[in-house]
């Protein structure tokens, strides 16, 4: 096998939550499963300043109803 194998897979789009509001973006797809996204991880949806964000809140005493409406 050589490396054209494992390109041009096409994408698949995510949509993730960020301080500035929903975001959408596209994450190659490769057939190997090598490819590993640094800036928004597998199976995440949130960014980690927005989750950071939500667990200090939390921390301080808010209610989730609190957090989610502000």
């Amino acid at each position: 096998m050589f490396l054209g194998d494992n390109i041009r897979n096409g994408h698949s789009e995510k949509t993730i939550k960020t301080a500035s509001g929903d975001q959408r973006i596209r994450v190659p797809r490769d057939r190997q499963g090598t490819f590993d996204p640094v800036i928004v991880p597998k199976h995440k949806s949130m960014s980690q300043e927005l989750e950071d964000c939500v667990l200090l809140l939390y921390a301080k005493g808010m209610s989730n109803a609190d957090i989610i409406d502000f």
